[in-house]
């Protein structure tokens, strides 16, 4: 039977040719969308010498919905292209606070709740992180990406104002922090889901002024073993704090050495709470 590294690296052998497939296929839609291009250019011609009745019918053919659709799914295509490429078998880790979720990256890793935050509240992880093997390290250290103003408006920010058909959407962080959230309508479909996003929300609005200045910071930014709580947990280990750096964190991967070669091509992902995980910027 094979021991735990050749399972691993079977599976991480076995998604390689899926690689080149995916390439095939990306292949061929970027043909297509160079000759929809084409087309797109020989009606334009032909609406210029074209009677002003042909010119209509020529008018109505569009090709903007198939573009559209062939670039998100060159988007899909290139996730999923990096995700087979990868030399680690990516593991994620959730679950309900306070069952062991915590315990058990630190068993495999050998990092304690300095860099993998647990504790006796509520709420503790409040960002996705990535924990991966460097052998020989001596000292455990991360590199943080943070969200810019303009991504963090985009990416977390309208998303909540859109799901929960609030209005009008801030133009920008300023205008977001600046003026009182619009009050959430009691007409949307559901309960608990609703009211749980907007709290986030809030929690991103009343806190503004604690990690603002990280959306201003170079990324990646390196950090001590012992800085990592402040940005991926959301209070102290004695809970006495609380943190808000992990808002306008958009990515962290923590390197240490594991205890135990054989999971060492494992990098394995700390989720926030199933409670809170919708602000916790999944990708």
């Amino acid at each position: 039977m094979a021991n735990r590294s050749e399972k691993i690296t079977g599976i991480i052998k076995a998604r390689r040719p899926l690689v080149s497939r995916i390439e095939n296929v990306q292949e061929n839609l970027r043909r297509l969308s160079s000759s929809l291009n084409s087309l797109e250019n020989k009606r334009n011609e032909i609406m210029k010498i074209a009677s002003s009745e042909s010119g209509k019918n020529f008018q109505d053919i569009t090709f903007l919905m198939i573009q559209n659709r062939i670039a998100s799914e060159l988007d899909a295509l290139e996730k999923l292209k990096k995700r087979f490429s990868r030399d680690t078998l990516n593991i994620g880790v959730v679950g309900r606070a306070r069952q062991g979720k915590s315990r058990l990256l630190q068993s495999i890793t050998g990092l304690t709740s300095t860099e993998i935050p647990d504790g006796d509240r509520q709420h503790c992880t409040g960002v996705r992180s990535t924990i991966f093997h460097k052998p020989t390290l001596s000292t455990p250290y991360a590199d943080v990406w943070f969200y810019s103003e303009s991504t963090f408006l985009n990416e977390v920010i309208l998303p909540y104002f859109r799901d929960l058909k609030l209005s009008p959407f801030p133009d920008s962080m300023e205008n977001f922090s600046a003026k009182p959230l619009p009050k959430l309508s009691e007409n949307l479909s559901g309960y608990a889901e609703p009211h749980a996003k907007y709290e986030h929300l809030v929690k991103y609005h009343a806190h503004y002024g604690k990690y603002r200045e990280l959306l201003h910071s170079e990324s990646p930014r390196r950090i001590l073993h012992q800085q990592i709580r402040e940005y991926v947990a959301q209070d102290t280990k004695d809970g006495s704090r609380d943190y808000f750096n992990y808002l306008a964190v958009r990515d962290i991967k923590i390197l240490s050495s594991f205890p135990y070669d054989d999971v060492g091509q494992i990098a394995l992902i700390d989720m926030p709470g199933l409670h809170g995980i919708m602000g916790s910027h999944l990708d």
